[in-house]
């Protein structure tokens, strides 16, 4: 048996999150987002690599690997122009909301 030495680093358990973006007020007024960047932080808060999301749609669904399950969360970014509007945000994994990752604001109700 070998003793790990006590700068080794913990492996922190990664799962798999399923991300839901509605644009869909948006989308139909035609002020589509081509693409946007989405970075999940690991338990330190430190941003991870670049998660490219293609938005040219009302709904956008988006399976992200590897992100560590004490995450604080995650950054979402605007790529093709300053801003972009998101009706509604929510974050899955195994079927069931992460975290209370689950946003929404429409004001075009």
């Amino acid at each position: 048996s070998s003793i790990m030495p006590s700068n080794s680093p913990t492996l922190t358990p990664r799962i798999q999150v399923k991300m839901i973006f509605d644009l869909e007020h948006r989308w139909i007024s035609g002020e589509r987002t081509d693409r946007f960047n989405v970075y999940w932080a690991d338990s330190g808060g430190v941003l991870g690599k670049t998660i490219i999301v293609n938005g040219n749609r009302g709904e956008v669904k988006r399976d992200v690997n590897d992100v560590q399950i004490d995450t604080p969360g995650f950054r979402v970014e605007a790529t093709s122009s300053d801003a972009f509007f998101i009706d509604k945000l929510k974050v899955e994994s195994g079927g069931v909301t992460l975290k209370k990752f689950d946003f929404e604001e429409s004001n075009n109700d």
